[in-house]
């Protein structure tokens, strides 16, 4: 019953939120706003859609992008991976779902783990889990930031 309110929500989104603007024609949308979408897409920089290909798929699973990115499943985070993979619309769409995919595996077991009742209200687990989580992040930022500007200058 905890998902019942998901089910119309998630209908109501999918003819209410319009697509990447290069296939998307929303009712509610001009034909004007529709191009000048476009238009600020292809001032970003941004790539058309392209299919997946094998060599596609072996590009993207042997960037560093998907793996510092992945580790770095804050939401804060998700604007970065957007700023990152900019140019491939490929690789940002399973950059950014494989970071929603383990932001949502570890919000299952973590939680169940870490943060028990028994433990209060001291939670040791729980913080050292945290103070734990928190390094590797702040690393990890370190390690993406490097990584990132040392793409830009090649």
């Amino acid at each position: 019953m905890d998902g019942i309110i998901s089910l119309p929500i998630a209908l109501i989104g999918f003819f209410i939120l319009p697509d990447v603007p290069e296939i998307s024609n929303p009712w509610y949308l001009s034909k004007q706003e529709v191009a000048l979408s476009q238009k600020r897409m292809e001032l970003e920089g941004r790539e058309k859609r392209q299919p997946y290909t094998k060599a596609k798929i072996m590009k993207i699973i042997t960037s560093w992008h998907i793996y510092l990115l992945t580790v770095l499943f804050a939401y804060i985070f998700l604007s970065w991976a957007h700023e990152i993979c900019a140019d491939d619309n490929e690789e940002r769409a399973i950059t950014v779902g494989t970071m929603n995919e383990v932001a949502y595996i570890f919000q299952i077991w973590m939680p169940q783990v870490v943060w028990q009742q028994v433990d209060a209200p001291q939670y040791q687990k729980g913080y050292i889990s945290l103070t734990m989580m928190s390094a590797i992040h702040i690393a990890t930022a370190f390690m993406l930031r490097f990584q990132h500007n040392r793409e830009i200058k090649k």
